[in-house]
């Protein structure tokens, strides 16, 4: 007869699945739907030629739409490894690993300038932490934030689905200063020296204007990214309107006037 022998069988641990509200260094993780999800990719304006990073990519569901939806590249930064993990073999099961990366890290020693559009899901202390490094990106940068905001930093969209709202930010060029304009006599319009002092708190402008040293009104303003719109008008009937795009001490564009 043959002896039988009971042997241990060795127990497989079950793959790792994440957890709504599992602890993170700042946060606890909780997704933000994929209906949001979209919108806020949309109202980003994602193409195939943008880098999308998100800031927290828990299961890695941001990054992952937005190569798979939008056709963009897409880096995930997160801190707990098994999310990091879980993301990784999300993305070779949906084939896209050559447009969708994850590293572990932290937010805040790992380099994420290099983004066009920056996503996040975190509450307001670590975006307030945040809010520099973000402000010194590219002008033209877009950030879609889940809920919550930059404190005094309003957003320049909002967007709501199912009573979770998603946020849209652009960083603002620097504006702030002096600038003048120069324009060659035409149409029976004599030469124009304007002349503008600007005040700047985040994208909104505040200023005065000179036409050849005499005081207009800057009747409106606007800065969304690096393009920069003035409206200026010395009476009723005599507007000017600037629409262009600073670069560092630079502002290129065209205007219309009275003139036209």
């Amino acid at each position: 007869m043959g002896l039988a022998l009971a042997l241990p069988v060795a127990a497989q641990s079950a793959p790792f699945e994440p957890q709504v509200g599992q602890s993170g260094k700042d946060v606890i993780w909780v997704p933000t739907p994929n209906e949001l999800v979209n919108q806020m990719l949309g109202m980003a304006g994602v193409t195939a030629r943008d880098t999308v990073i998100d800031l927290g990519s828990g299961d890695g569901r941001i990054p992952l739409l937005a190569a798979q939806r939008f056709g963009a590249r897409a880096l995930g930064i997160e801190l707990i490894p098994e999310l990091v993990a879980y993301s990784r073999r999300e993305a070779d099961r949906l084939g896209l690993g050559e447009r969708v990366r994850f590293v572990q890290g932290d937010i805040f020693a790992t380099d994420f300038s290099h983004a066009t559009v920056v996503a996040l899901y975190l509450p307001p202390s670590v975006n307030l932490r945040l809010r520099p490094l973000i402000l010194a990106m590219k002008p033209g940068t877009r950030v879609v934030s889940h809920n919550f905001g930059f404190g005094d930093w309003k957003p320049d969209h909002g967007d709501a689905s199912d009573d979770a709202y998603g946020w849209l930010w652009i960083v603002p060029a620097a504006a702030a200063g002096r600038w003048q304009i120069e324009l060659p006599a035409q149409s029976g319009i004599d030469a124009r020296r304007f002349e503008f002092q600007l005040r700047q708190r985040f994208q909104q402008l505040q200023g005065e204007v000179h036409i050849n040293t005499q005081p207009a009104q800057l009747f409106s303003s606007e800065l969304r990214g690096d393009q920069l719109s003035l409206s200026v008008m010395n009476r009723a009937t005599h507007w000017t309107d600037f629409k262009g795009r600073l670069d560092g001490d630079r502002y290129e564009g065209e205007y219309r006037d009275a003139s036209g």
